[in-house]
């Protein structure tokens, strides 16, 4: 994750072969979890730019990574 501008480029990219949308997916999911542990504005910016992504399932993990992961609380009964 030395190069996250060139990253970006190919999250954006819609001419993604099947194996470098597994890479891709790996790698992002890796730019998650450095967000997760470091809280690095880069890594977070690799997330927001598959938002932009032509590929629909690259913006759905886009979409379901920056939501909330932990449960809401339970409601109680009035």
């Amino acid at each position: 994750m030395n190069n996250f501008i060139e990253l970006i480029r190919i999250v954006r990219s819609s001419t993604l072969l099947a194996p470098d949308h597994t890479v891709l997916l790996e790698t992002l999911s890796d730019a998650a979890t450095v967000w997760r542990q470091t809280g690095s504005l880069a890594a977070y910016q690799v997330i927001v730019s598959a938002l932009d992504s032509n590929d629909d399932e690259i913006r759905r993990w886009a979409e379901e990574t920056l939501n909330r992961h932990s449960p809401r609380p339970v409601r109680r009964a009035s």
